[in-house]
């Protein structure tokens, strides 16, 4: 008796000492808490080099954000405009680049649309428009710097990210988001209908996917000049080309014999024109009364037209702007229907990769280069491989015909100039990627193509029996 009372104190005191212990759920492991601190790339003083950069975003993540690690982004025209002064004074630290594509991280309570582990595009505001975030994502929300694209993580307005379609690539997504949203909402609202003819003007990265767009809407789509060159220059009032030779399959606007042919025949000219004064008066002659200017692609910094032309033959200017979401949506989902793609330079995200980018998007605007973390996108690109080889056996629309094959080839032919003035060292050019995607498409086509003999010599086999019991 003695003992059992000298066991029950015993065990008392060692309850006492462990105190009251929880018999729920086990304890989930503590989580590690993500740095506030942004890795980025950034213009720290006048001029287009960038050094590395990095900056303090700690402030809890705003109900209707979202938080998206950057698989890519897009360096334009636009973003040597802006460090230069073009669009007023540029507040520096500048984190450049309005577009990306990436996977969201973190979404905010209230953000329905997109979660966590999503791939999406998003677009940001030019860095001048302050507290308006209807212009996209306000990029000054941090007062010390002006913030962009070009960072390891961004956040931003959810509106302003959208969900990408599993069969458009990454880099192409990436490069296509602001200007392809403008050309596909401003020829949607034009109602032009099929056949319509459409004159581009201005080549390069720009120039081409406006072709691709307008002939997956079923429009006739010619290549509109103000005036032929001879030379290598390939300016913008040369459709953007290299040289003579994208010059000579354009419609020339001073040429009598084009003229004769084509005036007063075009239902709009579709301008992505991105430098030099765009000077449209001798073009105006080619559209016919009541016509369009759409401006949608346009980052030229002048515009010049006849007033008394434009009276004469009653046409109207509709100027560009920041594309809605759900234009975006729109065009990415025909990017996917058509397999609509960008032909740009890809370069690995770095300090340096930037700079040499802005240098060479100086000496040529129509074009635009990407920084890519490519393992990141690999990675992701391995992982859903399958859904996109699904997604792009069930799209199939092939009536682009030959308008958008000789856009890709031109946009190609643009590309390598800006190639040309990058270090070989750092290029990985997105036509990689293409010859990726290609592999994993012919891979597709051949198992359908496999499914389909199978299925054929079932069928023959099945005849065969037929027959044979016919015959018997």
């Amino acid at each position: 008796m003695l003992v059992a009372w000298l066991i029950v104190l015993v065990l008392g005191a060692v309850a006492a000492e462990r105190g009251a212990v929880s018999g729920g759920a086990p304890r989930r492991a503590k989580r590690s808490k993500q740095s506030p601190f942004v890795t980025a790339v950034a213009v720290t003083e006048v001029g287009l080099s960038l050094g590395d950069y990095s900056y303090e975003d700690a402030e809890p993540l705003a109900a209707d954000a979202v938080e998206v690690e950057m698989h890519a982004c897009a360096l334009t025209a636009g973003d040597v405009q802006q460090l230069r002064g073009a669009w007023g004074t540029c507040m520096l630290p500048l984190v450049p680049s309005r577009e990306a594509v990436g996977v969201v991280v973190r979404a905010g309570k209230s953000v329905k649309a997109v979660a966590p582990g999503d791939r999406v595009g998003v677009l940001l505001g030019t860095g001048m428009d302050f507290e308006d975030v209807d212009n996209g994502a306000d990029r000054n929300r941090l007062d010390f710097a002006t913030t962009g694209a070009a960072a390891h993580r961004i956040r931003l307005p959810a509106r302003w990210a959208v969900p990408l379609p599993p069969g458009v690539p990454t880099l192409h997504a990436a490069g296509g988001l602001a200007t392809g949203g403008a050309l596909w909402g401003q020829l949607k609202r034009a109602r032009l209908g099929r056949g319509a003819k459409v004159g581009v003007v201005g080549g390069g990265t720009a120039g081409g996917l406006a072709k691709q767009l307008a002939a997956a809407l079923g429009h006739e789509v010619h290549s509109v000049v103000a005036e032929r060159s001879g030379g290598g220059g390939g300016g913008e009032g040369e459709g953007g080309g290299e040289g003579g030779g994208e010059a000579e399959e354009a419609l020339c606007a001073s040429d009598a014999d084009d003229l004769r042919l084509h005036s007063g025949s075009f239902d709009a000219l579709l301008c992505a024109a991105a430098d030099g004064d765009l000077c449209l008066t001798p073009m105006l002659p080619l559209l016919k009364r009541g016509g369009s200017v759409l401006l949608a692609a346009a980052t030229a910094p002048s515009l010049s037209v006849s007033p008394r032309l434009m009276a004469e033959r009653q046409l109207t200017v509709v100027g560009g702007g920041m594309p809605s979401r759900a234009d975006l949506v729109a065009f990415l989902a025909a990017c996917e229907a058509n397999r609509i793609k960008l032909s740009q330079t890809a370069l690995e995200f770095s300090a340096e990769s930037g700079s040499a980018a802005l240098q060479a998007l100086a000496q040529r605007p129509a074009e635009q280069v990407l920084l890519q973390r490519s393992a990141l996108r690999s990675k992701w690109q391995r992982a859903n491989r399958g859904r996109a080889a699904k997604s792009r056996s069930a799209v199939r629309a092939p009536d682009l015909g030959a308008a958008s094959g000789l856009a890709a080839d031109e946009a190609k032919r643009s590309a390598s100039a800006v190639r040309e003035g990058i270090s070989a060292g750092v290029a990985g050019l997105v036509e990689q990627e293409d010859e990726d995607d290609d592999d994993e498409e012919d891979e597709d086509e051949d198992e359908e193509d496999d499914e389909e003999d199978e299925d054929e010599e079932e069928e023959e086999e099945e005849e065969d029996d037929d027959d044979d019991d016919d015959e018997d």
